[in-house]
């Protein structure tokens, strides 16, 4: 049966506002709905490696945990490869062989007394503060300032200076002209006389009081090895 036309006007009408109700919007939507990883990507913080400045490499995680702390750095120690004999031009004189050893002009000084003037004192008149360590690379430390030139006390070691500035072993003795209590002791006349004078040494495989006075040895007859302190 035909429907008069402002019935059938009316049945479109009706079906048109059911349809806006149920979908909204959507149907003039353009296109579909990009996935989240699209949106977020403009704010999105980039990732640690990319907030690096180019061409810089991020600092280590433990890169303060190596990082100094406050203290004086290390000063390296060996004992002389070439043995000594008498006589030299005093203490300065050895001193200028432990530098001629490291390969330097200067910036050493020997472990031994001048005259009545005791090695911890020398090295304090030139303001030698340490700690030393053995030239190997990870050596331990030697000794330290407080250990070795305190004034009246006992010059001591932790370990011994048995090793060449490129650290070959070295046995043997060595000049150093100082009692075991630190005190200046016989030193070949301050390293310049032979007839007559002895000069105490020290052991270089000790780190007992042996290390600087072990015995005595004839300067006319003996040679022996130096103990070398970088300054």
């Amino acid at each position: 049966m035909a429907f008069p036309v402002a019935v059938r006007a009316t049945a479109a009408t009706l079906l048109l506002s059911v349809a806006c109700t149920t979908f909204g919007t959507a149907a003039v939507d353009a296109g579909p709905t990009p996935p989240p990883d699209a949106r977020d990507d403009a704010t999105r913080d980039p990732p640690p490696d990319a907030r690096a400045a180019p061409g810089t490499d991020a600092a280590p995680a433990d890169a303060l945990d190596s990082a100094p702390d406050g203290g004086p750095a290390p000063k390296r120690v060996f004992v002389t490869q070439r043995l000594v004999a008498m006589p030299q031009a005093g203490a300065a004189g050895l001193d200028l062989l432990c530098a001629a050893e490291a390969g330097a002009a200067s910036g050493w000084m020997a472990w031994a007394s001048s005259g009545n003037v005791d090695a911890a004192q020398r090295f304090r008149d030139r303001g030698m503060v340490g700690p030393w360590v053995l030239t190997a690379p990870g050596a331990p430390v030697v000794t330290t300032a407080d250990e070795l030139l305190a004034p009246g006390g006992r010059p001591a070691v932790r370990i011994p200076i048995d090793a060449s500035f490129g650290g070959a072993p070295v046995a043997g003795f060595v000049w150093t002209g100082v009692a075991a209590g630190g005190a200046s002791s016989d030193n070949c006349g301050d390293w310049s006389i032979l007839v007559g004078e002895k000069g105490v040494v020290g052991l270089s495989t000790a780190s007992d009081a042996r290390w600087t006075e072990a015995t005595a040895l004839e300067c006319a007859a003996a040679t022996a090895h130096l103990y070398c302190f970088e300054r």
